[in-house]
This record gives C-alpha cells, structure tokens and sequence, in this order.
C-alpha cells in the first residue's frame, strides 16, 4: 500500500502456501498446528518480566530515594 492511498501494489493468489510450515505439536482440530515459538512463549514472557525487574532496579541503583528530615 501506498501512503496515503489505499492502491495494492503487488498481488498475487497462490493455492498452496509457499511457506514450509513446522508443526512440531498438531491437535485434530487445529489446521496448522503449534511450533516451538508457542511452546517457548512462556518463558519468553517470564524473561520480559524478569528485563523489567532488572531495568527498575537499576533505575534506583543509579538514582537511590534519599531522605532528610524538613528544616
């Protein structure tokens, strides 16, 4: 697509998919099946949370809350 217009520049219809498609685990009622992207998607999650606590931690390493009492 174009900016601002709304005009395909390129099409084209396929019957097949043209992708090799790894379906490492496939249910009977599922088309394509999960691969190990969907399989480690957990862990993936667990580590942005993990990035997350890091980050904030240096956040108040570098910049730590001091306290004084008011005058």
């Amino acid at each position: 697509m174009l900016k601002g217009e709304r005009k395909e520049i390129f099409f084209e219809w396929r019957e097949l998919n043209p992708w090799i498609v790894f379906r490492f685990t496939k249910s009977p009622d599922e088309i394509l099946g999960n691969g190990p992207a969907l399989t480690a998607l957990p862990k993936i999650r667990m580590l942005n949370d993990l990035m997350e606590f890091v980050v904030a931690s240096a956040k108040f390493t570098a910049y730590p809350a001091y306290t004084a009492p008011s005058s």
